[in-house]
């Protein structure tokens, strides 16, 4: 889409911040002006250090798309940051457990109905990828209605019995899927060092944005997390279950092509925008990893 007018962007390249002018709308135009902020130490740390350039804003959304492009762009003047990540180096997950929290049933004076797709479809996709597809560890709570004592008896009970403090069980990752009203999301863990921090973190969320923002980014203060959203900050999401049926419908398959985690949710996005009930979505993500996500079945 051609412009009577230049866009104008704020880039921030290693701290360095520069102001760049857009020809048209479009990704691959972004990166030729962003390219053209490059010195050629950056060009030497590229090639040595085998790296690839990231665009992401200051809310540290990525920026891969023209359909990203184009939401950025609709700030009068932007700005994004430049960040590095190690081209070519994957992180494999074939031995993790998958810890569900689903919750449907709600108390009258919450003022929450009652979500009968939490047990009935998510519960079912979910488990159907991690469990019967990917061969993964894979516990979800009995009780369809759980308070913050409970979910907290669960957690330490699902410690307890599978050995995380010490890891006895060797698990390369630790998958928690949470399921309710203003909490549905996925972490993936990277739990294979010990005591040090998650190298990874994947997050989906969908439902009411404003309450989850303030939990979230107490996380983001080290690079190698990986957030995706179901919908955009301040938008409901209908109790569709529309992103467990696509996540498991893409997985299935993706995994056996050893498609990388970004590369499956391009297909998520897409098969989403689909769907009728498409326009109550719209997946957006954060990726500061140093690393691609691949998932294989457990061999075991």
């Amino acid at each position: 889409m051609k412009l009577f007018k230049k866009a104008a962007a704020h880039v921030i390249v290693n701290d360095k911040e520069t102001k760049i002018y857009l020809d048209e709308l479009t990704y691959g135009e972004l990166v030729r002006r962003i390219y053209h902020c490059l010195e050629n130490s950056d060009f030497e740390t590229i090639t040595t250090k085998n790296l690839k350039l990231g665009i992401v804003d200051m809310d540290q959304q990525a920026i891969q798309s023209d359909e990203d492009v184009r939401k950025a762009f609709e700030k009068d003047i932007p700005t994004l940051k430049v960040i590095w990540r190690n081209c070519g180096q994957k992180k494999m997950i074939n031995n993790a457990l998958v810890i569900m929290i689903a919750i449907s049933e709600y108390n009258k004076e919450t003022d929450w109905p009652n979500l009968e797709n939490v047990k009935d479809r998510d519960l079912e996709n979910f488990k159907k990828l991690f469990k019967d597809e990917l061969k993964y560890d894979f516990i979800c709570n009995e009780s369809p209605k759980m308070l913050k004592p409970d979910v907290e008896e669960f957690l330490d009970a699902v410690i307890a019995n599978y050995k995380l403090r010490e890891n006895s069980n060797k698990y390369d990752a630790l998958i928690i899927i949470l399921c309710g009203h203003d909490c549905p999301k996925i972490f993936i863990v990277d739990a294979c060092r010990g005591r040090n921090r998650p190298k990874s973190r994947a997050v989906v969320v969908r439902g009411n944005q404003e309450n989850i923002q303030s939990e979230q980014f107490h996380g983001h203060d080290d690079d190698g997390f990986l957030t995706i959203w179901s919908t955009t900050k301040g938008h409901l999401v209908s109790d569709a279950s529309l992103l467990s049926q696509c996540m498991h419908a893409v997985m299935t398959e993706a995994h056996k092509k050893n498609y990388s985690l970004n590369q499956m949710l391009r297909e998520i996005r897409d098969k989403i925008r689909k769907n009728q009930q498409g326009e109550w979505y719209c997946v957006e993500s954060q990726d500061t990893t140093l690393y691609d996500i691949v998932f294989t079945p457990n061999s075991r």
